[in-house]
C-alpha cells in the first residue's frame, strides 16, 4: 500500500525543546469494527485484476524531525501507536513520560472512542 505523509506547521525557535501542535490530520482507512483491524487493498503484480484483501493491525507510525535549512532534517524521535490499544493521553506535557507505553491497563480503542486529545511521547532511540 502506497504510504500516505502529512506534515504539521514548523515551530521556528522553539528553545525549549517544547512543540504544541493542534493539528488534525485526517486518514481514510476502511476498518472492521468487530476485529480492530484495517482492510488494505493492493494488487500483488500490477497486471492482475482482481485486488488482494489483507487485514492489518491499525498501527500509526509518528516521527517528530526538526526543519533544517541547508542539511538534511534530523529525526528527534518517533512513536508507533496502536489505535486499537492507545494508551491514555497525558493530560499535560509534565506528564507525558515513556512510562505510558509500559503501562497495559486502561489502554483504549480509539474505534470506540472515535477521538481523543492529549501529549503522547516520541522517543529517541539513536542515544
Amino acid at each position: 500500500m502506497k504510504k500516505k505523509k502529512q506534515e504539521t506547521d514548523v515551530h521556528y525557535r522553539s528553545l525549549t525543546g517544547e512543540g504544541n501542535f493542534n493539528w488534525r490530520m485526517i486518514y481514510p482507512m476502511n476498518v472492521i469494527i468487530q476485529e480492530n483491524k484495517m482492510v488494505q487493498e493492493k494488487k500483488l503484480k500490477f497486471w492482475h485484476i482482481e485486488k488482494t484483501v489483507t487485514k492489518v493491525d491499525p498501527i500509526l507510525h509518528v516521527d517528530v524531525l526538526d526543519k533544517d535549512v541547508f542539511s538534511k532534517d534530523d529525526k528527534l524521535g518517533w512513536a508507533h501507536l496502536d489505535l486499537a490499544r492507545l494508551p491514555p493521553p497525558a493530560r499535560s506535557a509534565k506528564h507525558c513520560t515513556l512510562d505510558m507505553y509500559e503501562k497495559e491497563d486502561n489502554r483504549m480503542s480509539l474505534f470506540d472512542r472515535k477521538k481523543a486529545h492529549g501529549f503522547w511521547p516520541v522517543y529517541d532511540d539513536s542515544l
